[in-house]
Order: C-alpha cells, then sequence, then structure tokens
C-alpha cells in the first residue's frame, strides 16, 4: 500500500494473499523475510527520498486511513509480534 503513495496503484487486498503456506520449508521462509524487510526498507527510503509527506495516508482494511509514518510503525509491530510466536 506504501507503494500508492509513490504514484503505483492502490492494492486494497486482503492479508491472506502474503501469509506462506505452512508447509515452506524453513530456509526458504527465513528467505522470503529478509527479502520482504529489504523491499520494505527500499519502499521507506524511496519515501523519503520523494519528500512523500509522512502524514499523507493510504486506507488499511480494518483500521481505516493510515499515515505512511504510521504504516511503516504497524509493520515494524506486526513483525515484533509475529518473531515472538516464532520463538
Amino acid at each position: 500500500r506504501l507503494r500508492s503513495l509513490l504514484g503505483g496503484p492502490l492494492h486494497q487486498d486482503e492479508y491472506d494473499g502474503y501469509r506462506p503456506p505452512r508447509d515452506v520449508p524453513w530456509t526458504e521462509l527465513t528467505e522470503q523475510f529478509r527479502s520482504t524487510r529489504a523491499e520494505t526498507v527500499s519502499i521507506a527510503q524511496a519515501l523519503e527520498a520523494a519528500a512523500v509527506d509522512p502524514t499523507a495516508t493510504v486506507p488499511h482494511n480494518q483500521f481505516g486511513p493510515f499515515s505512511a509514518r504510521a504504516w511503516l510503525r504497524y509493520l515494524e509491530i506486526h513483525a515484533s509480534r509475529e518473531i515472538m510466536q516464532v520463538r
């Protein structure tokens, strides 16, 4: 969704499409985590480079409009919760 602030299309899809299948081997899963994290960092850097207003909003399916800053914080919190479940 953050890509839409860079001029990309707004995809209002569901979480299910991003969740890996339960039978994905750990080595592949960790590579997916690394790749997704790198992509998120790249998007955040692109937002900064493009001087996108950090208060510009993009909708969340459940919680309504989130600012770019709130989306990044939400992703950080979500990842932190998930890692606690893995440990």
